[in-house]
């Protein structure tokens, strides 16, 4: 299995921050935008494309510009049906993995340092060492792999590689419907932040503008 390059990693995502904590500009949130029209078109390759879903897939996670929180959560969500579907033949990931997962899903909403995430991916990678370079797989050991992916700090990484590895339990025509409903969710809940954020500027910068006449026009009284 790949290990992840942590160490190099864990620096930069400490400046970074948690996908909760970052922000953006309101300057890049123009309602005409052309992320916005981005979007919408990656929503419709999802939805109509006659393309198989394995290359809907491959091309979204390569080209589309997907926000981080997404894709750490697409990943945590596939390794999360991925448990419920061994659970159901009566089987369980190791201690360690469930709480890797449980940690990472934490540390998207900022509930969880990047420090203690890294801390139980190493343990857990540590367990299994040996048995993540077999070419075969157990189903157990199938989702485990799909956990230690998922709580990859990089959410490309994370995103293509559970999906990948937990084709099984999260069949390729799923995975497409659950990107296009969220990236869908997310295009129509942005466009109206965008717009309200817009109005709200507007409305502060008459109320400037009226100050700034009213000051003005005091420091001309007699």
């Amino acid at each position: 299995m790949k290990k992840f390059q942590i160490e190099k990693k864990v620096e930069a995502k400490k400046h970074e921050g948690t996908p909760a904590q970052q922000v953006f500009s309101l300057q890049t949130l123009t309602p005409s935008s052309h992320q916005s029209e981005i979007l919408k078109h990656w929503c419709k390759q999802l939805l109509l494309s006659q393309e198989p879903p394995k290359e809907k897939l491959s091309q979204l996670f390569m080209f589309a510009p997907i926000p981080g929180h997404l894709l750490h959560k697409f990943a945590c969500d596939c390794a999360q049906k991925a448990v419920h579907s061994l659970t159901l033949q009566g089987k369980s990931p190791k201690p360690a993995y469930k709480k890797l997962l449980h940690l990472k899903e934490e540390w998207i909403e900022g509930k969880a340092s990047t420090e203690s995430l890294v801390y139980i991916q190493e343990q857990a990678t540590q367990v299994d060492s040996e048995a993540f370079l077999m070419l075969t797989a157990s189903s157990q050991q199938q989702v485990e792999r799909g956990i230690l992916y998922a709580a990859s700090l990089d959410a490309q990484e994370a995103a293509r590689y559970t999906s990948k590895t937990l084709t099984s339990f999260c069949p390729e025509e799923w995975q497409c419907q659950y990107l296009y409903h969220q990236l869908e969710t997310y295009r129509i809940l942005r466009a109206r932040l965008i717009q309200l954020l817009h109005q709200r500027q507007k409305q502060i910068e008459a109320q400037l503008a009226f100050w700034k006449k009213d000051c003005e026009e005091g420091l001309f009284v007699a």
